[in-house]
């Protein structure tokens, strides 16, 4: 009889006391796996709000740069082709000199 009522009945096996203590300790298992994920997902947000912040910085401090560089790169050229003229002129002086 025992038995047959072990089979219909688990419970009255005292599981059900056990059984009920794990499902509550799953259940709040389950709040803090989503309390922390939402914890994650905002410290997420903000590290992508604050890189994209980072990013618009670079990208201005890098179109100065880009501007500084042509700036330089046109002062050589000009200074370049002062040279060149100054060659040139000096030595046509020299051709001339000669005659």
């Amino acid at each position: 009889m025992h038995m047959l009522k072990s089979v219909l009945q688990p419970w009255d096996l005292k599981f059900r006391t056990e059984y009920e203590a794990i499902a509550s300790e799953a259940q709040h298992i389950r709040r803090l796996a989503d309390v922390a994920m939402k914890a994650e997902v905002r410290d997420t947000r903000t590290e992508v709000g604050q890189s994209t912040i980072h990013l618009e910085i670079i990208r201005k401090e890098l179109d100065g740069l880009r501007k500084e560089n042509a700036k330089l790169q046109d002062m050589v050229q000009s200074q370049f082709e002062d040279m060149e003229r100054s060659m040139v002129c000096k030595y046509i002086y020299a051709l001339l000199s000669n005659d």
